[in-house]
């Protein structure tokens, strides 16, 4: 029976998958080589995101030292914005929404440190006295301080003082998270690129028990419980439509403003996927390593050295007489001789031999010219 099995798989593998070999050997190795990498990228980004989440909590506890109104506190509300910022300990709160108690409760459960901003388990309490809206957005800004002068904080900007004006974005919340500074841990393990906005949106329905993963639960009354469904948008928009005339070019200003004054467009954006967001990411950094000039030169040679090297003796053929001339302290290869690149891994007895033989033909050449001519008779 066994080795019925192992013939026919050798024959399905023979006959199979030998032949298109010459076409999948190469896509299965680089397809190893990313896995690999992938592994390294995401242990690098748990070890970073740690570290920054540990940074967040001694952070706070350390804040002035004193209970009461503190520094950040003042901050949260006194930025360039002039809006309500979120960071790594309080953005549930802020944005009045609901995770599970499995992923907060961390006196009783030890539940990885991810969790504490999962945006997939959300839910909001529509009943209790400070329900949030229907919808909020976050604006995660790529810097701490004057992230206000760049185009897109620029272009936030004007979109945040549309919200105060009579419209319907003006019924949402807006908030700030800032990825360099008091929101770096929630960035890191949400996988976005800043600038982004972030949008989450109060479901009409409410949440079904069949739809709970098992082992999770929530406090309240599941019966004014309601999902909450966190889209990414990702700046600058790519094939993303803005309902905007064929004479408008969208900028930074029309991109924003178009997103966040319809919410009907934030459909077409995919809701946030924690592995689709890391794919992202780490084909960024895949994208990155293949863009670094001679990455694999670098280790052996540097690329000034193997640039001169391979203009100098295939670009432009010298000849012998050249190649075997002195090195030249003043020359592109940094003083580089072939020759001794050549003898360096050579024997010691021929390198010997070598020099015995030239020393030998330079003696009989100095006894010619110094030998008279005979005298004839």
């Amino acid at each position: 029976m066994f080795k019925t099995i192992r013939n026919i798989s050798w024959k399905g593998f023979k006959y199979v998958f030998l032949p298109t070999l010459p076409l999948t050997f190469f896509p299965i190795v680089i397809g190893i080589i990313n896995g690999v990498h992938f592994g390294i990228y995401h242990d690098r980004m748990i070890r970073e995101n740690t570290d920054k989440f540990l940074y967040s909590v001694k952070s706070v506890a350390n804040d002035w030292g004193v209970p009461g109104f503190t520094f950040r506190d003042f901050q949260d509300t006194k930025n360039d914005y002039h809006i309500m910022r979120i960071n790594s300990n309080d953005w549930l709160k802020k944005l009045n929404l609901i995770l599970p108690t499995e992923y907060t409760d961390w006196d009783n459960v030890d539940a990885p440190i991810n969790q504490y901003a999962d945006l997939e388990q959300l839910v909001a309490d529509m009943v209790c006295p400070n329900a949030p809206p229907k919808e909020q957005w976050i604006y995660l800004a790529r810097y701490r301080i004057f992230d206000k002068y760049t185009e897109w904080g620029q272009a936030f900007d004007k979109a945040r003082q549309h919200a105060y004006a009579p419209s319907k974005l003006n019924e949402s919340h807006i908030f700030l998270a800032e990825c360099s500074g008091t929101a770096d841990f929630l960035c890191g393990v949400w996988q976005i690129k800043a600038p982004a906005l972030l949008h989450f949106k109060v479901e009409d329905e409410k949440i079904d028990h069949d739809d709970i993963p098992a082992g999770l639960s929530y406090r309240g009354d599941y019966t004014h419980l309601h999902p909450v469904t966190a889209r990414v948008i990702e700046f600058p928009l790519e094939n993303a439509y803005l309902e905007l005339p064929p004479s408008v070019f969208p900028g930074y200003n029309e991109q924003l403003l178009s997103i966040m004054k319809k919410s009907e467009l934030v459909e077409q954006f995919d809701e946030h996927n924690l592995f689709m967001q890391e794919m992202k990411r780490h084909q960024e950094a895949v994208n990155e390593l293949y863009d670094a000039k001679a990455s694999t030169l670098g280790v052996f040679v540097p690329l000034e050295k193997a640039t001169a090297l391979f203009s100098e003796y295939t670009g432009a053929p010298k000849r012998g007489d050249y190649i075997l001339a002195q090195e030249d302290p003043n020359d592109p290869l940094g003083g580089w001789n072939p020759m001794s690149a050549l003898f360096g891994g050579m024997s010691m007895a021929f390198k010997q031999v070598m020099e015995m033989a030239a020393k030998n033909a330079s003696e009989q050449k100095a006894r010619e010219a110094v030998t008279p001519f005979p005298t004839p008779p």
